[in-house]
């Protein structure tokens, strides 16, 4: 079993455009951030290296568009986000992404953390162990600006997800699953633009 945190495939900080780093807060950022993730994965994983390999993967506020094949690996994806989560999915043009969205790549999560602003953002605020993660679905009666019934202040103000009966297990707890499960050989935990090289790795070394 080899858990995948990978430090040197970690992105550099993109929000403040006058470090040296790039600055992704433009529309062309797409382009940029998926550059530097497949620059990443074909520089450090060759075709067919995790062939035959059984690989969970976890991904936490993810912002990608890459979705690969299982190819020549066995891969199964669990992903937790936050809808109010400001980050943009790598570009200020693109809308926000739903669960429906999500779904195409793996299990979805979908939980408020209790944070403020970009803190719905973080990382930390999915595995700390004293913050309850509040599990959400979207409100069959969203906020509208349409005349009619139901119109009106009321209309505007309800909320865009509700708390939900459902409970999911907590990213620590499945995390802890596979790391015990001796069949699993590669646990890769990715956050954000993580996500997106994770991606790019897949689908470089489960393609021959």
């Amino acid at each position: 079993m080899l858990l995948r945190v990978a430090p040197d495939l970690l992105p550099p900080h993109y929000v403040n455009p006058f470090n040296d780093s790039e600055f992704v807060g433009t529309p062309w950022s797409e382009y940029t951030l998926n550059h530097e993730a497949q620059e990443m994965a074909t520089s450090r994983v060759a075709p067919g290296q995790l062939c035959c390999k059984n690989i969970k993967v976890l991904m936490i506020a993810p912002k990608t568009h890459t979705n690969p094949r299982q190819g020549c690996c066995k891969f199964d994806i669990q992903i937790y986000r936050n809808p109010i989560d400001p980050v943009p999915n790598q570009s200020v043009l693109r809308s926000a992404e739903t669960d429906n969205f999500w779904s195409q790549w793996g299990d979805v999560n979908t939980v408020y953390t209790r944070g403020f602003g970009i803190g719905n953002h973080s990382f930390p605020r999915f595995f700390d162990p004293n913050n309850t993660l509040i599990p959400v679905v979207p409100n069959p009666n969203p906020p509208a600006i349409t005349t009619g019934q139901g119109a009106g202040p009321s209309a505007l103000i309800r909320p865009l997800y509700l708390r939900s009966s459902h409970t999911y297990d907590t990213p620590a707890y499945v995390l802890k699953q596979w790391l015990n499960d001796s069949k699993i050989d590669f646990v890769f935990v990715r956050h954000s633009q993580g996500c997106n090289i994770a991606m790019q790795v897949l689908q470089q070394a489960c393609s021959k």
